[in-house]
């Protein structure tokens, strides 16, 4: 059994064992004291951390369980994870965020979702080819939120999300795999922020999986999601936030 492991905030989001995804829970035995861990983003290999003591409950997430390592919170690496098989097959690449191409995929997208005259602010670009297959995928992460003082409040038109772009039978199709959209403003509610965090193959059967880091004003979430051919599917996700 291989824990994956947030780096920078130290939730243990799950694990895998023979191809087969583990809940955190059922991870714990997993996670060894003393163990050093590489550390990824979606870029690559960024450093290694060392196992100094789990905590299986606390405040203010209870029910979520705790790695801590040194160094404690690391600045790069959103991922800890150390198979026995390479995690990278593949690299993905950074495409030009201006690109019209995409700048007009990204409003269509959000048009079809109800966002108004949409402010198009993409965040990244990646292109990797997840499946092996040859034929490079395109996720793209895009947010814009009006800021107020009021951080429980979020404006209308606004929205958080990353997205797939990739050929499924002959066919390009786009995919959204995480994300908010506001047509309409809405109080009492603190908005997320997506993102790629990385991109590693998880489980061992050399396709990448695709991890997601959202976060908001008091708290924040891990989701890893695979693909498949009848989808996108999230398959692990661990968070905190009060």
């Amino acid at each position: 059994m291989f824990p994956i492991v947030a780096a920078r905030n130290g939730y243990l989001i799950g694990a895998t064992d023979a191809g087969k995804w583990i809940d955190a829970k059922h991870a714990l035995e997993s996670i060894k004291v003393g163990a050093t861990l590489p550390t990824f983003d979606w870029s690559g290999e960024t450093g290694k951390v060392t196992i100094t003591r789990v905590e299986n409950e606390g405040e203010p997430c209870p029910e979520t369980p705790f790695v801590f390592t040194e160094p404690e919170r690391p600045e790069h690496g959103a991922i800890a994870f150390a198979p026995k098989w390479n995690p990278l097959p593949r690299k993905a690449q950074t495409l030009d965020l201006t690109q019209d191409v995409y700048v007009d995929l990204v409003r269509k997208f959000l048009e079809e979702r109800k966002i108004r005259n949409p402010v198009v602010t993409i965040t990244q670009i990646l292109r990797v080819d997840l499946d092996g297959d040859g034929e490079d995928e395109v996720l793209i992460s895009a947010t814009h939120y009006e800021r107020e003082s009021d951080t429980n409040v979020s404006g209308a038109n606004t929205y958080s999300f990353v997205m797939l772009r990739r050929v499924v039978g002959g066919k390009v199709k786009t995919e959204l795999v995480a994300g908010e959209f506001y047509p309409k403003a809405k109080k009492s509610n603190a908005p997320n922020e997506y993102e790629v965090a990385a991109l590693l193959d998880l489980n061992g059967d050399g396709k990448i999986d695709i991890v997601v880091r959202s976060t908001y004003y008091e708290g924040d979430e891990v989701e890893i999601f695979e693909t498949g051919k009848s989808g996108v599917k999230k398959v692990l996700s661990v968070g905190c936030g009060a």
